[in-house]
């Protein structure tokens, strides 16, 4: 009966070993499995963040390029803003039209140009500063300032001054006095 006795004894002890050693591996298992999906789900979101941010780099990729097109088109428009002292002629020549066309006598005094501060080689732009006097009528020499506005060119008006002469009064000859600023290269 010992015997006998030992023999189960030993046997209970090797199930109960071999189910201690069984449900130590699938603990292991389940641990190290459970560290696979954790470290997968991290990847998975850190890939979805990364869609998400390459998708929104795309709409803003899209949105400049859509902003460059604008712009290429106006580009030429924008470099014409500022005439270069080799081509001054252009826009006293058109000064002188608008003048013309809207009957006004003009005569126009320019100074001497000034670097723009904000301005950087190789685009520099210097400020040509220069008066115009006008004859005329107050409302032909707002029309001139209208036609001004519209050259493609770029212009300030620093100071106006206007003065009527005759018992007219201001529906008679006026001589306004302009002190403008082109913008040169």
């Amino acid at each position: 009966m010992i015997l006998h006795r030992k023999q189960f004894t030993y046997t209970i002890i090797r199930n109960v070993l071999q189910i201690i050693i069984t449900v130590g591996v699938a603990m292991f298992i389940v641990v190290f499995c459970s560290g696979k999906i954790t470290a997968i789900e991290k990847s998975i979101q850190e890939k979805r963040q990364a869609s998400l941010l390459l998708e929104r780099r795309a709409e803003h990729l899209e949105l400049l390029r859509d902003d460059i097109a604008l712009v290429g088109g106006t580009e030429k428009i924008l470099r014409g803003l500022f005439p270069t002292f080799e081509t001054i002629s252009d826009y006293t020549g058109a000064l002188e039209s608008v003048a013309k066309q809207t009957s006004i006598n003009t005569v126009f005094t320019f100074g001497s140009p000034v670097a723009y501060p904000q301005s950087v080689p190789p685009d520099a732009v210097s400020q040509l500063p220069y008066t115009s006097t006008l004859n005329g009528s107050v409302s032909t020499i707002t029309n001139y300032l209208r036609r001004i506005e519209s050259l493609p060119y770029l212009t300030s008006v620093s100071s106006v001054s206007l003065q009527a002469t005759g018992n007219a009064g201001w529906e008679g000859d006026t001589t306004a006095l302009l002190q403008l600023k082109a913008y040169v290269k």
